[in-house]
């Protein structure tokens, strides 16, 4: 996962939004995300609840040294955090202390070789063992619950989520034993194996690392395929097309399909067109976007009552003075994280450039000086959470 960095900034209000209004005939929606008409910034304040939010300093001790958050829940009042780095999951309390940690690296049945993703869903944590081939599956406390081997069912798998009952595993462009799919399922004792959205073997950009998301609710998930530039819905009733991509012409041409990324660099298409969704988040009422283009990170947030599309390069919430990158959605609240040393460096810079006085502005900005200024730049990550308005 690519490092994500907060900063501070007084930036003016600028929106910019579509409506989509017709429908394709397989009866997915277009979603049109036109870069030409992206504007720099736009205003989260709108959308999230600022008299609510929490800024917390992760512990740090000798057992739990986190290298780099590759992904970050925050569930019943606990914050759960995989680092691919040092493949462990630790939990901390909504204040930030140190709960517990799984890290069972090793050959035994109960142990993991190498964990490429993990999941949590409030019930049960999920590890993806991608070398070991195998899912092992703890509940929420940490302790172990079950394994699940991929062997017998000849499922690959890259990434891993769970929606309702049912285990969903998502491969990323291999073609596995059971054949070129994007996603395959299972129960929770890893019978009952199904196969969704087949692919043509040896194409790239399939579906990246941040292309799928559990609802807010945990119900359904979506997850966006960008070999076909469509977001499929992922339900108890199945998987179903729901949304088309319409990058206005800045799209990969197809003939570049089978091409890999040296390749294009090489032929400088990056400058020219997006690969596709890079990051995908959803709330109950929003999709929330990001692809790249010429260098640029660019989001899109869809509206999935109105229909509406924004496209901003950046999103802050201006009321606080805080740029807004979003990790995850749980329960409400749109949760973020930023290094040790990124906060403690953006402070010390601001304070030398006798800009220091936008930390007084607001109460957000007295927290963050103070968390600022008491952490150690090798200390644990700091988690931002904001709540979503409903």
């Amino acid at each position: 996962m690519k490092k994500h960095i907060f900063y501070t900034a007084i930036l003016l209000l600028v929106v910019s939004c579509a409506r989509n209004v017709s429908s394709d005939v397989d009866g997915t929606k277009p979603i049109t995300i036109d870069v030409n008409k992206a504007l720099p910034v736009f205003d989260m304040s709108g959308m999230v609840d600022t008299s609510f939010f929490r800024i917390i300093p992760l512990e740090t001790s000798p057992e739990c040294l986190i290298s780099e958050i590759t992904k970050i829940f925050f569930t019943d009042g606990k914050i759960y955090v995989f680092d691919q780095g040092t493949e462990g999951i630790y939990t901390f309390d909504n204040q930030g202390h140190f709960l517990n940690k799984i890290q069972n690296r090793g050959a035994g049945p109960k142990e993991y070789v190498s964990v490429f993703d993990a999941f949590i869903d409030g019930k049960n944590i999920y590890v993806d063992d991608v070398y070991g081939r195998k899912v092992l599956v703890y509940d929420i406390s940490g302790g172990f619950v079950t394994v699940i081997s991929k062997d017998k069912t000849k499922i690959w798998s890259n990434y891993i989520f769970a929606v309702e009952d049912k285990i969903f595993y998502v491969n990323d462009g291999s073609n596995t034993g059971s054949g070129c799919y994007v996603l395959f399922s299972s129960d929770k004792n890893g019978g009952n194996i199904n196969s969704y959205i087949p692919f043509e073997c040896g194409t790239t950009d399939v579906v990246d690392a941040g292309n799928f998301t559990v609802s807010d609710n945990g119900k359904k998930a979506f997850i966006a395929v960008n070999s076909d530039d469509t977001i499929y819905e992922i339900s108890d009733e199945g998987v179903k097309p729901v949304f088309k991509i319409d990058f206005s012409g800045k799209k990969m041409p197809e003939e570049y399909a089978k091409e890999n990324a040296v390749s294009r660099m090489k032929q400088g298409l990056y400058r020219k067109y997006t690969s596709g969704i890079e990051g995908l988040v959803a709330s109950d009422n929003e999709l929330f976007m990001k692809f790249n283009l010429s260098g640029n990170t660019y989001n899109a947030i869809y509206d999935l009552n109105t229909d509406s599309v924004f496209v901003a390069k950046s999103l802050k919430i201006n009321s606080i003075g805080m740029s807004l990158q979003i990790e995850n959605i749980c329960q409400g609240n749109i949760v973020g994280q930023m290094s040790a040393s990124e906060c403690s460096l953006f402070y010390k810079s601001a304070e030398m450039s006798g800009k220091s006085e936008i930390f007084e502005k607001s109460l957000f900005g007295r927290r963050f000086k103070e968390i600022a200024r008491s952490i150690s730049t090798d200390d644990n990550p700091v988690v931002f959470i904001y709540k979503l308005k409903r």
